[in-house]
């Protein structure tokens, strides 16, 4: 198999006229779209402790978040619930139950 420069890759599946014109898709245009840490705005918090109410934790990166992981790490060995709110630019919101440990990892 030779040598293939990605650079230069262009459409190849014959698509119905005016869906996507010829060399629209490069690697370049892709890299430039690409999800990567060195593009994205990432905030861990501290551990918080679950009220059992909505609550917000502060995260700073000034937009809404596009993913929210919380991650228990502390519990009674009971059940319990983890339920996320509507976050906002300030704030992610969760609810976790009454003290049950956890943080929140927020990703923009």
């Amino acid at each position: 198999m030779g040598k293939t420069n990605f650079d230069e890759l262009e459409l190849r599946t014959p698509l119905p006229a005016g869906q996507i014109a010829t060399g629209a898709i490069t690697t370049a245009k892709i890299a430039a779209a690409a999800v990567s840490k060195a593009k994205a705005s990432v905030f861990a918090s501290v551990e918080q402790t679950g009220t059992g109410a909505p609550q917000n934790v502060a995260h700073s990166l000034a937009a809404v978040p596009a993913l929210v992981l919380v991650s228990v790490t502390e519990s009674d060995g009971n059940a319990f619930d983890v339920a996320e709110g509507a976050h906002d630019a300030t704030n992610a919101i969760v609810t976790v139950t009454a003290g049950v440990k956890f943080k929140v990892l927020v990703w923009s």
